[in-house]
């Protein structure tokens, strides 16, 4: 199959077969099923929560760390409790899926069943992601080292890539956006790629000491928090850092792009 994508020559025709959403950050994915097929998942969506800057406060940190969002090519935008992203990933030309073909064994610590999710109106989002369901959930193999509550061992990935199959490939691909309720200019391919890249980090300054306990208090009081019925038995004593030797696998690590990613989210299939 082929399709145009941006690039330098708009004349330039380059195969490809699938395209991707590479969600890098806090993230949770959620898988939520079709009340008349539990093996079906009628919708998906990403989000990370606002940060609430009155809890972060509560770590001693000299400073509150902020969230920024970012796509392959630029800031969109700081998590200042005010600041709302909502995009939604036009399905025109994809291939429907009922159900995800695979979701890759590295997600194994991370990859929730549960019958409560809080969407109450107190609970905002920086950024949401209205997605189809994908055809497999891949991670880039880079992860950090933890340690739950109940002592037991684990990797959480860093990030999550939706891959979807091409049904039309003359089809233009586009991520819709606003922010706070204003439309954006939709986000397009990488180009040469098949990859839509969005990232929520820290700025790569933040302490590393800082990041390791933002990370830890984001993902246990305000991410976790959504799924209380997980409280019990996810919540983490330790996240560590990305090891030194490890090689970067985002598409961030080259542009000069300074945010950092310290952590992942969840894969949450929710039942009707």
């Amino acid at each position: 199959m082929t399709n145009q994508a941006s690039t330098d020559d708009p004349n330039h025709l380059f195969a490809f077969s699938t395209i991707q959403v590479y969600l890098e950050g806090p993230f949770a994915i959620v898988l939520q099923k079709a009340s008349d097929n539990p093996c079906h998942v009628e919708f998906v969506k990403a989000f990370v929560p606002v940060h609430h800057h009155s809890m972060a406060g509560q770590m001693g940190c000299g400073h509150v760390a902020q969230h920024e969002f970012h796509n392959h090519e630029k800031s969109l935008g700081n998590d200042d409790g005010e600041t709302h992203f909502k995009l939604k990933l036009e399905i025109s030309g994809l291939e429907c899926c009922t159900a995800a073909r695979a979701i890759e064994p590295g997600f194994q610590h991370f990859n929730f069943a549960t019958d409560l999710w809080d969407q109450g109106p107190e609970r905002k989002n920086f950024v949401e992601i209205a997605l189809p369901c994908p055809d497999r959930v891949l991670h880039s193999r880079k992860a950090v080292p933890v340690v739950f509550s109940s002592g037991r061992f684990g990797t959480m990935p860093l990030h999550h890539i939706l891959e979807y199959q091409i049904a039309n490939p003359n089809e233009t691909f586009k991520i819709g956006i606003t922010k706070n309720n204003q439309t954006l200019d939709d986000i397009s391919l990488e180009k040469k790629s098949n990859r839509f890249a969005l990232q929520v980090g820290l700025k790569k300054d933040t302490p590393e000491a800082e990041a390791n306990a933002h990370a830890l208090h984001f993902y246990n009081d305000v991410l976790l928090a959504r799924f209380p019925r997980l409280l019990a038995d996810q919540t983490l004593r330790y996240i560590g850092s990305v090891p030194k030797s490890m090689p970067p696998a985002s598409p961030f690590s080259d542009r000069g792009i300074d945010v950092e990613c310290h952590q992942g989210g969840g894969i949450m299939s929710i039942p009707a």
